[in-house]
């Protein structure tokens, strides 16, 4: 059984934006969360040094991007600390992470503009990899809170935060925990397959135990609004066809360096989850990363 404590509730949230209007949807969902957490908002704009065609200096963006959140309808009566730092996108993110000790980075999915492309891009496993915190990345508009989650789980400990931090997000209507198994049952003898699955749905439920447990007196979820599922095949192709058809508002999944189910399970596809899936995505990273 692994080890794991409730992780808290994010109190301080950190939003990687091109613009306000760019990145709408991001900027709409980190403003909703904040509010619904009341946890405090830094939204940063990092202006790539290697992009070239920049002649306004870092106030004049700062002002212009001002005036650009303050016309935005949900920010009236809103407080949020607008900053624009210099360099390399993810490095940059890095740092402000760091110095602002932030619990989660939100960021958009949109195409037109640097920081998103190069988030979105090689550089996004650098951010999974080395950000301690979750890692929200937004597709949908953010009409309500997350009411339906897919936490996805290989009974690693990478696995067991990702269902932590969904639990603690303390929102949604229905959460179910996936387990994807790549043996194929077509070529195992009945009895045999029966074991694995006993086996496997015994490891999803203490899974779902020991999260719901360090959560006791915390929050007035219980487990039955929790649903295990069991699936074989190929992880990616099932993962995609049960995102199609259940259309969850966020699938979470927990990853650290070179272990965990992006790393082990997806390997290379980690890059191509993130794009293909019509959701928002949470990757939940290890406390012990961020240098």
């Amino acid at each position: 059984m692994v080890a794991t404590s409730a992780r808290p509730t994010p109190r301080s949230i950190l939003l990687a934006v091109g613009s306000a209007r760019g990145d709408e949807r991001a900027v709409e969902r980190a403003f909703q969360l904040t509010k619904q957490w009341n946890a405090s908002l830094t939204i940063l704009h990092v202006v790539d040094s290697s992009a070239g065609g920049q002649n306004l200096t870092t106030d004049e963006i700062r002002d212009l991007m001002s005036r650009e959140f303050a016309e935005h309808p949900q920010s009236k009566g809103f407080h949020s600390d607008l900053q624009v730092a210099r360099g390399d996108p993810v490095e940059q993110l890095l740092i402000k992470l760091k110095q602002l000790n932030s619990d989660m980075i939100v960021m958009g999915v949109g195409h037109h503009d640097n920081l998103q492309k190069k988030l979105l891009g090689s550089t996004i496993d650098r951010v999974i990899r080395a950000a301690a915190v979750p890692v929200l990345s937004v597709r949908l508009q953010a009409f309500a809170t997350y009411e339906s989650l897919l936490v996805l789980t290989d009974f690693s400990p990478p696995s067991q935060r990702a269902l932590d931090t969904a639990i603690a997000l303390n929102s949604w209507s229905i959460a179910t925990v996936l387990h994807v198994c790549d043996a194929m049952p077509t070529v195992m003898a009945e009895d045999k397959l029966e074991a694995l699955k006993a086996e496997l749905s015994g490891k999803l439920t203490d899974t779902v135990h020991q999260a719901m447990n360090a959560r006791r007196g915390g929050t007035e979820m219980n487990e039955s609004k929790i649903v295990k599922k069991l699936k074989f095949g190929v992880p990616i192709d099932v993962i995609e066809h049960y995102v199609a058809d259940r259309q969850p508002h966020l699938v979470v999944v927990g990853t650290h360096g070179r272990t965990g189910f992006l790393r082990a399970v997806l390997g290379s596809v980690a890059e191509r989850l993130l794009r293909i899936l019509p959701c928002d995505v949470l990757v939940v990273g290890s406390p012990e990363k961020t240098q």
